[in-house]
């Protein structure tokens, strides 16, 4: 149980990271460009 749970949230961050990566990597791009 213990081992699924970190897993299922592990799991839950690096989603979260990707989304990040995704909504802010055109902004930091953008930023970089300019």
């Amino acid at each position: 149980m213990q081992k699924f749970t970190t897993n299922h949230i592990r799991m839950q961050l690096s989603c979260l990271c990707a989304w990040i990566d995704l909504e802010f990597m055109p902004l930091g791009y953008m930023v970089w460009v300019s």
